[in-house]
């Protein structure tokens, strides 16, 4: 599913008949790119598996480097299908992830341990910790070993060093704009994946921070929906496969929410994406 916006980012507005969009898909065991035109029609597809590994019981990881490797060989691939011409028609990558994943990265963007998933399971004593009708009220995650909060938790009784040491605490919709912008920013619709957003007041709440065992400065800046990444750097999603101008990014969602939202016969409703716009 490919939600975009257009030209001057107002909601409800269709690509032009000449551009293309490539959508990227990134799940559990891989990432899929698809690539579309204004009218729906799929021009080239791709998917790359990567693994997932279980080093103990109910723990489940990947290496963070596969999610964003994966994206550019699905991506390169899915081009590959094209034509020289239609390379040239790109203007929008859209991207929904997994949610409830994330990693601890340096300031370079380097994962300091394997990413942790939504499956993951080592949490339970952290659940019955700190999780609280007070903690369902504040994130909007009911206490169990899903949401993100009670890994890191986790990772704070038991990893306390490395996540000292991390210069963020990054999910994977973050990890891969991150990677496509350099800029280091989350949509509050994708931010909230971490469980550890007020989710009345669209900021992150102190209170969870702390039973976290985190601080402000580890986390994204948060933008509203729709938000364009101004930078000046090249994209590196394009330099590596498609020799694409610089770009401009918009935040998006991830997979449930993409589910959960109702679509007519209309493919491009309002969301945001990662948009490449002529020099």
């Amino acid at each position: 599913m490919i939600i975009v916006t257009v030209g001057s980012v107002e909601r409800n507005e269709e690509v032009r008949i000449s551009e293309l969009v490539i959508a990227i898909d990134s799940s559990t065991t891989s990432t899929k790119a698809i690539v579309v035109d204004a009218q729906g029609q799929v021009l080239a597809d791709a998917k790359v598996e990567f693994p997932m590994t279980t080093p103990q019981l109910s723990h489940y990881e990947q290496d963070p480097a596969d999610w964003w490797n994966s994206t550019k060989a699905a991506v390169g691939q899915a081009v590959s299908q094209l034509s020289a011409t239609d390379r040239g028609r790109f203007r929008y990558v859209c991207a929904t992830v997994q949610r409830q994943y994330f990693a601890l990265v340096d300031d370079q963007g380097k994962a300091l341990r394997p990413g942790i998933l939504w499956l993951d399971g080592r949490a339970a004593k952290q659940v019955q910790d700190i999780g609280s009708r007070r903690v369902h009220e504040l994130s909007g995650f009911q206490p169990d070993a899903t949401p993100s909060i009670y890994k890191i938790a986790w990772l704070k009784q038991h990893e306390p060093e490395t996540l000292q040491e991390a210069a963020e605490v990054v999910g994977m919709h973050e990890y891969l704009t991150h990677a496509m912008t350099g800029r280091r920013a989350d949509s509050v619709a994708t931010a909230d994946s971490l469980g550890l957003l007020d989710s009345a007041g669209l900021t992150y709440a102190e209170e969870l921070l702390d039973l976290a065992g985190i601080e402000r400065l580890q986390l994204a800046e948060l933008v509203p929906p729709l938000t364009a990444c101004e930078t000046d750097e090249i994209s590196a999603l394009g330099t590596a496969v498609m020799a694409m101008p610089q770009t401009r990014a918009y935040r998006t969602v991830e997979d449930a929410a993409h589910a959960m939202m109702r679509l007519g016969d209309r493919l491009l409703r309002t969301c945001d994406c990662t948009k490449l716009t002529a020099s």
